[in-house]
């Protein structure tokens, strides 16, 4: 028997007590992919006033990446040359982002 003084609802059907509980699961969709955001700031990190030529402790240090992360992302912008590395091991813009940008400014 259900005392009135319960927080509980009675079931109908079986004449029990249930309480009702509802848990909503967190949503695992992110709108951003982590290392495409991480590729892009270290893009505008390379691209940024007089930092044109950094090398990568200093790109991990201004993005917020650990070093192998930096490294990772770094030769794989290389292989489109997106980047380029000179003989000091220091990164710069590279020629597949000068193509983007004169293919931009060609449009207007």
């Amino acid at each position: 028997m259900i005392s009135k003084q319960s927080n509980m609802e009675p079931c109908s059907i079986y004449r029990t007590t249930m309480k009702t509980v509802t848990f909503r699961k967190k949503s695992a969709y992110k709108p951003l992919v982590l290392a495409v955001e991480q590729a892009s700031r270290i893009l505008l990190c390379l691209g940024e006033g007089d930092r044109f030529k950094m090398r990568l402790t200093d790109i991990c240090k201004q993005v917020g990446i650990h070093k192998s992360k930096g490294h990772t992302i770094l030769n794989t912008l290389i292989k489109f040359e997106l980047v380029e590395k000179d003989p000091h091991r220091s990164g710069d813009v590279g020629q597949g982002v000068l193509n983007i940008i004169e293919a931009r400014l060609e449009q207007h």
